[in-house]
This record gives C-alpha cells, structure tokens and sequence, in this order.
C-alpha cells in the first residue's frame, strides 16, 4: 500500500492431514485478525468468495463490515486496494 500498489491477500488455507477436510480462512475471520493487528477497520477492501465459479461473490465495504459479513462457501481472498482510477472505484462501488 505505501508504493502504491494493490495489495492481493489470498487466505490460508489448513490441508496438512490427509484423512481430514481443509479448513479455509474466510474473509471475516481475515478481517478480525487484520484489526485485531491494529489495521484500521475504517479502510475499504474488497472481498471475493468462489471466484470463476457461477456461485462466486464480490463484496467491497469498510473492513469492519467485512468482519461481520458472510461471503459464504470458500475460498475467499482479499484486495486491499492503493489509490484507486475512477474506473475502479465506479466498479466497486456498484457491488
């Protein structure tokens, strides 16, 4: 964020034991830990849940929100976005 850039955050996802299912990391559960690192839950993100499949979600909000917002099936990831063209921001502020 301080060069400018987007930043991508692709969550954790728990597969070390073969006789068990993954555990993901849902983008609240990524949210809470970015504020309870001291990030500011003021700042927007964007968030998307399945992407590519015909179930998939975009969400875009203040951080806070995020952590109290749903997303549904995994994975998840994150975008904590730089500044953004007004293209972008047009575009997330639609979802």
């Amino acid at each position: 964020m301080r060069n400018g850039n987007h930043t991508l955050v692709l969550l954790d996802i728990k597969a070390d034991q073969p006789d068990k299912e993954p555990i993901y990391m849902t983008a609240s559960q990524a949210a809470w830990q970015l504020i309870e690192s001291k990030l500011s839950g003021e700042i927007k993100v964007a968030a998307a849940a399945r992407v590519g499949r015909e179930d998939q979600k975009l969400w875009y909000g203040k951080i806070k929100d995020l952590a109290k917002t749903d997303l549904g099936k995994e994975p998840h990831s994150l975008v904590v976005p730089s500044k953004l063209h007004f293209t972008e921001r047009e575009f997330l502020e639609s979802l």
